[in-house]
Parts: C-alpha cells; structure tokens; sequence
C-alpha cells in the first residue's frame, strides 16, 4: 500500500503501553494488526505481555503488500497471529470485532489515490468527503470494528484534529471515548518531516480527553464533537487572546489569496522588462518569495508587474479590444494557455486567468502576507495598487478599522503563537495561513466597530446625563 513509512520500535512500545496502560489483555481478548506492515507492533505486544505477565491477546495482521507482511510473518511465527494478505479498508470483507487495534496508517493523500478507489471509498465511507487522506478512512474502519469496552491505538498525522475534509471524522468520536491525544516530536519518523499524534480511543462513553502537546502542559478537555476544529482546545494557546470576543473575521471585509493564472511565466514581468507597448495592460504584483524580503515597517514595494487582461471592475476584456497585447499573447503563447485546465475543461477564454481578479475590492490599502511561511508577518499595501500573486493573501479591513493599528497587532508574539498553534503544519515547520483559520484570529475589541459604537454611545448617554443633570440644577436655580 502506498504510504507505508516504518514505525520507530520506541513509538511502537510507546503506542502498546498507552494501549494496554488501563485495560490489559485477559484471555480469549483478539486484537487486530491494520497495515501491519513488517510487524513492529506484534513485536512490542508481544514483549509488553511477557514483561507484565499477560497473556497475549490472538489476533490477525493484514497488509497489502504481500512481501512485508512474509516478513512480518516468518519473523512472528510463534505469536498467536493470523497473517493474511487483504485491504483493511475492504468494508465487505468480514472479520469481526476486536478488542484492541493498533496500528500506523498510512498517510496517502487524495492526490495519490487512484480514481476508481476514490468513488469506492466515497460509496463506504462518511468520512471519504472532500480533500480526504486515507488515514481518515482507517479510523472509521477500525472504529467500526471495535467490540463494546474495545480499545484502539493509532498513529498519524495531527490534521484530523483541525482540518474541514475530517470534520465527519471528528462528530463520529461522539460515540466513542477520545481518551488521549498524545503529540510527539515531529521528528519522531527518521526521515520525514511530520507532526505525528498518538491516538487512544476506547468503546465506552465519551467522559473527556487527555492532551499532551509537544510543549507545554498536559492537561483535560471536552472537545466538541460537532465537527468543529479543535485546535484552541489542544494546542498551547494564549488565553488573553481567547477572551476578546471579536475575531478577525469580524472586522474584515475579505481575506483571500491572490490570482492564479496558471502560467505565471507569460503573465508576469519583472518591473521595468514588459515591453512599453503593453504598459496599460500592467499592473503592480508581488510573490510570496519578494514579499518576505521586504521590511513590515513599510509600505510594499512591487517587484514585478502583471499584463493583465481585465478591466478596473475584473472584468475580461474582449480579445478584439486587447490590440497588441492580444495580438502577443495569441501568435507567441496561445498553445501554452491552452494547455491550461481552466481552459480544457471549458470553463475559461483561452487568454483567461483561473479566476477574475476582483479588482473592485482588492484595488484598495490592504494587508498582505505569504501563504505558506515559518515565520508569519503582515505588511502594508498603502498605495492599494498591488495585484498579489497567488502565494499571497490580502486582507481587506471594514471601513471603521485603523489598518496601520491591524498590522502592528498582527505582527505581535502573540498572535504569532496563536499561529503557530492553529494553523495547519506544511513541511519543515512551515505553516499555512489560510483564510478560514485567520478568520478567527482573536483580535482586540479596540479594533471592531461595534465596541467603537458602543463607547460612542456610552459617551452619548454620559453626555445625555449630564445634560439632564445640569438642567435640572437649572430648574432648581431658578
């Protein structure tokens, strides 16, 4: 199966003391092997049983790569084990309930599924919904297979903790106890950059979970099970931000990431090297890469330019009224931009970016920052004439907000670890900032226009007072 990655012999014995921890093996208990692979965890139950003087529970260990599981197999051959070559997430195949599961799955994302499994899978499982990665299915999977009071440990990645694709996952933990969370170190798998999370559930009523984060306190919490993320409850965030009750969704009009062409290498110049018969078809733009090597302490200062086929409102221009610039793109780039998906699957004009730019909202001062970074900063477009490339975000503020004073808090220590604790993990600790997660960034009441009305009407009922108070000292004078 694709995504196999061995499993460390510490993470393993780690995984069958968490397992075992409150409830140990008795006699006649079956456990289960998903994905067994080469057969580290059949190892380590073994060896915990025979420490502790349990009996080690019978079993079945499955994988879909026959030499791995022969390996497993010849090495286990005295463990009370049936080896069998199937597919785990084969959800006809019957083979009964168990008490305990333990397992590493294996990370394969949607991108590396092959399409028939993909509409297999959609058909079988809840969980199979969006952008899903097939660890998510083996969770349902062996949830689904655990007897009353049975018990499961997996290992994989955080994600499903915070991402919208396992939102279903994270409802069907309702009927069942999250016991712990366990973070470990992202560098725990020799090799590969990930940010791995012991999971322990058992078949019982849900009654709170233990979260120990890679740093800070291991503490209690009652997460929700509505599909809501869940990552302020088991990440170390700062609690002052927590209790401002205004997030940054609320004092924004948009928060978006810059155009997509789809051949950047046609649309885009650096300043200066367009050639001067299409400087009105140029607009101003920035990637990722050139923003992060300007000061946040200024204004933005473009580095390249787009030729830009839309009009002031984002609309596309006609190709007869593009002259030479249409003329360009259709005798030197044409079978390039066709080559582009917006344009095969119909639904774009052959000169057409992915998208039209909406230039209404985005030619404005606004605040821009990179996609994916490792170290999260905010800066100033003052000018409001940058059309941002696509590793770019801009965000847009209400009316009533002090941008300059927006920026200065977004480029904070604390909004930084409320960040590095919420966003979701690229590789080699990057993050990605999304719009959805900088939505509820929590930002000071200063900042919203209803705490502005508020004071603003506070002072009207101050002054309102007082008017009735000095009139009627005045009656009272006369």
């Amino acid at each position: 199966m694709k995504g196999f990655v061995k499993t460390p012999d510490q993470i393993a014995e780690r995984m069958v003391e968490l397992l075992f921890d409150t409830s140990p093996p008795t006699k006649g208990d079956r456990i289960l092997f998903p994905g067994v692979g080469e057969g580290p965890f059949i190892e380590a139950v073994r060896d915990y049983c025979l420490d502790h003087g349990h009996p080690i529970p019978e079993g079945i260990a499955c994988d879909t790569h026959k030499g791995r599981l022969e390996k497993a197999r010849s090495q286990f051959e005295n463990a009370p084990v049936q080896f069998e070559v199937f597919d785990f997430l084969d959800s006809e195949r019957d083979i009964g309930e168990f008490d305990y599961i333990i397992g590493n799955p294996p990370y394969v994302p949607i991108t590396e599924i092959d399409e028939s499994k993909k509409d297999n899978y959609r058909n079988c499982f809840k969980t199979a919904a969006g952008r899903f990665d097939l660890y998510i299915l083996f969770f349902e999977r062996a949830l689904n297979l655990l007897n009353d009071g049975g018990r499961l440990a997996f290992i994989t990645p955080e994600k499903f903790e915070y991402t919208e694709t396992a939102n279903v996952l994270r409802q069907q933990f309702s009927s069942y106890h999250l016991q712990r969370l366990e973070h470990v170190s992202e560098d725990s798998f020799p090799s590969h950059t990930t940010y791995p999370t012991i999971s322990i559930v058992s078949n019982t009523p849900s009654n709170g979970t233990k979260v120990v984060p890679r740093q800070g306190n291991t503490r209690e919490v009652s997460l929700p099970f509505d599909g809501s993320r869940w990552s302020q409850l088991v990440r170390d965030i700062d609690p002052d931000l927590d209790l401002t009750g205004v997030s940054l969704g609320d004092i924004t009009e948009r928060i978006s990431p810059g155009m997509a062409t789809g051949a950047d290498s046609v649309f885009v110049f650096s300043q200066g090297e367009a050639p001067s018969e299409f400087d009105q078809w140029s607009v101003p733009t920035i990637s990722g890469k050139e923003l992060e090597q300007q000061s946040i302490s200024r204004s933005v200062d473009p580095t390249a330019e787009f030729l830009c086929p839309y009009d002031d409102s984002g609309n596309l221009i006609d190709e007869s009224d593009l002259d030479t610039f249409g003329e360009w793109l259709n005798d030197v780039h044409r079978s390039r931009l066709e080559e582009r998906s917006c344009f095969q699957k119909g639904r774009r004009e052959w000169y057409a970016w992915h998208e039209n730019p909406p230039m209404d909202q985005m030619l404005q001062e606004k605040i821009l920052f990179r996609d994916i970074t490792d170290s999260p900063r905010f800066w100033l477009d003052e000018r409001g004439d940058i059309v941002p490339r696509h590793s770019v975000y801009y965000l847009i503020p209400k009316d009533s907000v002090d941008i300059v004073e927006l920026q200065s808090y977004l480029n904070t220590d604390k909004v930084e670890r409320w960040l590095r604790a919420t966003c979701d993990h690229a590789r080699n600790g990057y993050l990605r900032l999304q719009s959805k997660v900088l939505e509820d960034l929590p930002v000071p009441k200063r900042l919203s226009s209803n705490h502005q009305t508020e004071l603003t009407s506070s002072s009207s009922d101050s002054l309102t007072d007082s008017s009735k108070v000095n009139a009627t000292e005045q009656t009272d004078d006369d």
